[in-house]
């Protein structure tokens, strides 16, 4: 019995620590770039970064970019598996909206081999063609 109980406990303690390691594979800089036109006039960019917050938490700052178009907010990142979902919590800086409640699920990225998919939910791309999940999100370095 004894060995059983060993082993058990050396198995909790090993999923505890592939859960904080699942979360650390999410902490980095993240970048989406979409434009209207060619000559990138009506263009946007999305500037993303995941952070270790308290304990075994990860936040994130979000900053959207361009044509008629300044967001700056922070959130709230609870990961799955291969999924991690982005949560609203507070604007920051300048915003020339305030469209989101503290809360609402904003996007959720998978990984899905070496892509990176972006499945939009309460904030969406400004271009209609964008609003299909697909890879718009990539990762510019880890941290």
């Amino acid at each position: 019995m004894e060995g059983c109980m060993k082993f058990f406990i050396w198995l909790l303690s090993g999923s505890v620590v592939f859960s904080v390691h699942a979360n650390q594979d999410w902490i980095g800089h993240y970048s989406f770039y979409e434009s209207a036109d060619p000559e990138h006039i009506q263009a946007w960019d999305y500037s993303l970064t995941v952070n270790k917050g308290g304990g075994d938490n990860l936040i994130y700052h979000l900053e959207v970019n361009g044509h008629m178009t300044a967001t700056s907010l922070d959130g709230k990142v609870t990961t799955d598996g291969n999924q991690a979902t982005f949560a609203f919590l507070r604007y920051t800086g300048v915003n020339l909206s305030r469209d989101l409640h503290s809360g609402d699920k904003l996007f959720v990225l998978e990984r899905k081999g070496n892509v990176l998919l972006t499945h939009w939910k309460v904030l969406q791309p400004v271009l209609q063609s964008n609003e299909n999940s697909c890879v718009y999100f990539r990762i510019k370095d880890g941290m």
